[in-house]
């Protein structure tokens, strides 16, 4: 009977994976919205991890080697979210980023949230950030995601404590994703 209940929860979940659709841009980005996201999330087994980024952004350079520890640490599905205001920035954006995680999933917002990139990220952020966290515009943001495609945690530079060095965001991790990661 195990066996039997084994086998059927096997292809229950074979069954019932969503497929992704995400077009590849130009840069070689994959074009992402909420749907898209939650979908990638869906279909992983743990927790799902996207972090916003651009190369103008120094938090953003300075925090992504602790995000790619912490993803590794916790065997997370990292995806890597490119805001820039230069779409041909994206390229280098993308080089960059793998140069740091040869497999690292790099993305961009798709049109459907407008045409300016500002645009795009604060629409994009109101629709994927839950009522429960303050939504901040702002960059270096992790967002993560369990299982079933729900948002469990949205950071911000306002999470930081007042002591912490803004350099340093391992203590808001271990305060804000770390206890998500370890139940």
């Amino acid at each position: 009977m195990k066996y039997i209940m084994l086998l059927l929860f096997f292809f229950s979940n074979f069954i019932f994976a969503q497929k992704c659709e995400i077009e590849m841009n130009e840069y070689g980005l994959g074009e992402v919205g909420v749907d898209e996201i939650k979908c990638m999330a869906k279909n992983y087994e743990g927790f799902t991890l996207i972090y916003t980024f651009g190369l103008w952004c120094q938090p953003c350079i300075v925090h992504l080697d602790t995000l790619i520890k912490l993803a590794e640490s916790y065997n997370l599905n990292l995806g890597v979210l490119v805001i820039d205001r230069n779409e041909s920035n994206f390229a280098y954006s993308k080089k960059y980023l793998q140069n740091k995680k040869a497999d690292i999933n790099v993305f961009s917002i798709n049109d459907s949230y407008g045409k300016r990139s500002n645009q795009q990220y604060k629409v994009f952020l109101k629709e994927i950030t839950p009522d429960k966290f303050l939504n901040v515009n702002g960059m270096s943001k992790y967002i993560l995601l369990n299982s079933k495609g729900e948002v469990v945690m949205v950071t911000s530079y306002k999470d930081k404590l007042k002591e912490e060095d803004w350099k340093d965001d391992m203590p808001m991790l271990k305060r804000k994703i770390i206890p998500f990661l370890e139940n």
